[in-house]
């Protein structure tokens, strides 16, 4: 089981090494704001990608006949 060409006694070391060097407080604490972060981010793609295709939506009723013709965008 590789994850990004990395084993698991690899990913081990890694970590424990984080636990030495952080401390167990320091590396739960920048776990939780990377955990937030990455919720912040996929929240605003999608809601992004949700607005992209309300415009498309709006754009399409608005003109049936230019929409037809327009390669719509891929936005996912």
């Amino acid at each position: 089981m590789d994850f990004f060409g990395i084993g698991p006694l690899e990913i081990l070391l890694v970590i424990l090494i984080g636990f030495l060097v952080f401390g167990p407080r320091k590396l739960y604490e920048m776990s939780k704001n990377a955990g937030r972060a990455m919720r912040e981010l996929n929240r605003n793609t999608q809601e992004l990608s949700a607005r992209l295709q309300n415009e498309l939506d709006e754009k399409a009723v608005e003109k049936p006949d230019q929409a037809k013709k327009e390669k719509p965008l891929d936005v996912s």
